[in-house]
């Protein structure tokens, strides 16, 4: 109501975005107040036309709003869910990159019996579909199809880099089939461009797994002239 949604039109950019910022902010209060009634108390402030309008005033038409920055009062978990690395080194210079991941929902679901880790549900890793190789990404090759006794193959690819017996650098990464090109990211920023170690690990990366037939870009918005040089190539970057 306090838009003139009908000037703009159904479909108008403007329309789309209202409609978007005010489903963002109903979420917000969905997630702050909204439960049993029987258990929590409701404002009912919510519905009432007066507080719509207050929403309403707190939308940009121009920009869009970042909904971290209406989560001040909820604490976010920034816990990822992935493959996850760790790289150590000791004061000795004792080096170990170590690489793990339960694959999907919690892995096989079953823990080790007084050891208290789960098993994963690395089936996965096996190419699922033999004979079938499509341009999805898809893979059906002979050598990874499941067999018994058989490992399926992994793209984990922990490293550690070394130089006359010294340890230059220790690195990993989560990302399933991208994981050996973060490496490679990582290991040419570090020796080919010596970047510091904290912008080598952040810079963007970028992914070609064959199939799909396209280059994954982290950041094409920080460099347009990269992706239309790549795209004048004959790269699909995404």
């Amino acid at each position: 109501e306090s838009f003139d949604l009908p000037a703009w039109g159904r479909w108008s950019p403007a329309t789309s975005h209202v409609m978007a910022e005010a489903m963002r902010r109903a979420n917000y209060d969905r997630a702050r107040y909204l439960g049993d009634p029987a258990f929590v108390q409701v404002p009912p402030a919510l519905v009432t036309p007066e507080y719509g309008r207050q929403l309403a005033m707190t939308i940009n038409l121009r920009k869009a709003t970042r909904s971290e920055d209406l989560s001040s009062d909820i604490p976010l978990s920034h816990e990822g869910q992935d493959t996850t690395h760790l790289s150590v080194i000791d004061g000795k210079g004792m080096a170990v990159a170590n690489t793990f991941t339960l694959e999907r929902l919690w892995g096989s679901r079953i823990v080790v019996k007084n050891m208290g880790f789960l098993l994963n549900n690395n089936m996965f890793g096996f190419n699922l579909f033999p004979g079938r190789t499509d341009t999805q990404g898809t893979i059906g090759t002979a050598p990874n199809t499941i067999a018994p006794g058989k490992r399926p193959m992994s793209s984990m690819a922990p490293a550690i880099v070394t130089e006359n017996g010294q340890v230059k650098l220790v690195t990993g990464s989560p990302g399933s089939q991208g994981i050996p090109h973060t490496l490679l990211a990582i290991i040419v920023n570090v020796f080919d461009f010596r970047l510091p170690i904290r912008e080598a690990v952040e810079a963007p990366r970028l992914s070609q797994q064959w199939f799909p037939d396209q280059i994954t870009f982290e950041a094409p918005e920080r460099y347009p002239d990269l992706v239309k040089a790549l795209q004048a190539l004959g790269h699909t970057v995404v």
